[in-house]
């Protein structure tokens, strides 16, 4: 609870982001129940709040929030399920700090069903993919080679590496001082985030800490490492877990965070034929990912495929501007638009791949068609991720196979509800 001191039947609100209503990342505070939480977990109950009323304010609702917002209200009490409706809003506003009085007048409002995330005539494929690790806080496991100008450091067995840093870090991780150590190759993965992946080709991943014991099909801490006999992962995992214990409010380890949900330990083995798509943005990116070693962030969903026909054929669903529309209404909406995909593209009645189906083999054709074209498309060096997405769609379109792969998807989903 916010509040701790909220006393019992007491009425508490919550203004927040219109998603809170019904994402995923939101489901523990829609649940009532609050503590420290391991998992899905709640280990220590704080709290327990009956939601009883909520309020929806969609973008039209103008001037208030850069967003679409809502109001949550409950009752400290004994937790309950939600209730059926909200209290919808829409009108426009005197003013951003509108009175009571000035807001009553403006607004009409009316009763509407609690929003949910759709998932009627949802695809068979919504089950098969996971989102990827908790690789986080980022400076303790994202990292980059030091270059070295003689030995020292530069052995290929255990380079020298650094955290790397970023702008998008946050307080407290930000504020702290880069790591730096040798670390043995084994345990420097490629990383795949939503940033490394554009329509039908991945990018560059990043390189990333993980300290996967191959062997023994488990992941190290610093105590585990050493007793197992490594050099280096010892020394680079202490100072990662003195950092976590200073920084860090909840009891959870950092192997505990690293493998949040298992998201992390799930991957392994790995599979050598991934389908990979971005969970954020306006636009979809999906591609085939064919590296046994790497990692996939949770800015990603990944899904093992069975042929690199069904993967294309899933590529080619998922970068589609046809199952984007789909989905437009559905997604979280901010200050510049539709945004955030999540799983709700597998939320389209996506039948499983089969290879006697005409219209399944010629969306596997279309995509690898498609993955050539984007091959072929001259990236610069370093060059910005949405610029790479941008100059690889522009290349589909200029070939004319996204047009294809559109009317293809459109017949294989059928008629817009």
């Amino acid at each position: 609870m916010h509040n701790p001191d909220l006393r019992d039947n007491g009425r508490i609100a919550f203004v927040m982001p219109f998603a809170a209503m019904t994402r995923k990342q939101f489901e523990g505070f829609r649940t009532g129940w609050y503590g420290r939480r391991r998992g899905r977990r709640v280990a220590s109950l704080s709290a327990t709040v009956h939601f009883d009323e909520g309020w929806t304010f969609d973008e039209t609702v103008q001037p208030l929030f850069p967003v679409p917002s809502c109001v949550i209200v409950g009752t400290r009490t004994l937790s309950a399920p939600l209730p059926r409706n909200v209290t919808a809003f829409s009108g426009t506003l005197p003013r951003r700090d509108a009175s009571h009085r000035e807001a009553e007048a403006a607004l009409d409002s009316g009763k509407e069903p609690w929003p949910t995330e759709s998932s009627d005539g949802g695809s068979l494929y919504k089950k098969r993919f996971a989102d990827g690790a908790t690789v986080y806080p980022r400076m303790l496991f994202v990292v980059e080679r030091v270059p070295t100008g003689g030995f020292l450091g530069g052995a290929a067995d255990a380079p020298l590496i650094r955290s790397r840093r970023t702008n998008q870090e946050k307080d407290p991780w930000k504020s702290l001082r880069s790591l730096e150590g040798n670390v043995e190759s084994q345990f420097l993965r490629p990383l795949y985030l939503g940033e490394s992946v554009a329509p039908f080709r991945v990018l560059d991943p990043f390189t990333a800490v993980i300290p996967w014991d191959s062997g023994a099909d488990t992941l190290l801490d610093a105590e585990r490492a050493l007793t197992g006999g490594y050099v280096h992962l010892p020394v680079w995992l202490e100072q990662a877990e003195a950092h976590w214990g200073q920084h860090h409010a909840d009891d959870m380890s950092l192997v505990e965070q690293l493998d949040y949900y298992g998201k992390l330990t799930g991957q392994f083995p790995i599979s050598n034929l991934r389908v990979v798509y971005s969970k954020s943005g306006t636009i979809p990116a999906a591609a085939l990912l064919r590296a046994t070693d790497a990692i996939v962030d949770h800015t990603l969903y990944w899904a093992a495929a069975h042929s690199p026909d069904e993967a294309r054929y899933l590529v080619a669903v998922l970068s589609s501007e046809t199952a984007r529309e789909r989905v437009e209404q559905q997604q979280a909406r901010g200050q510049w638009g539709a945004r955030h995909f999540d799983k709700l593209i597998l939320g389209l009645p996506i039948p499983r791949f089969n290879s006697e189906r005409t219209l399944h083999r010629q969306l596997a054709e279309l995509a690898e068609r498609a993955e050539q074209v984007a091959a072929a498309v001259p990236l610069k060096e370093g060059v910005y991720f949405v610029t790479a997405r941008r100059q690889i769609r522009d290349a589909l379109g200029e070939d004319g196979v996204a047009v294809e792969i559109d009317e293809a998807v459109a017949k294989l989903l059928g008629p817009a509800k």
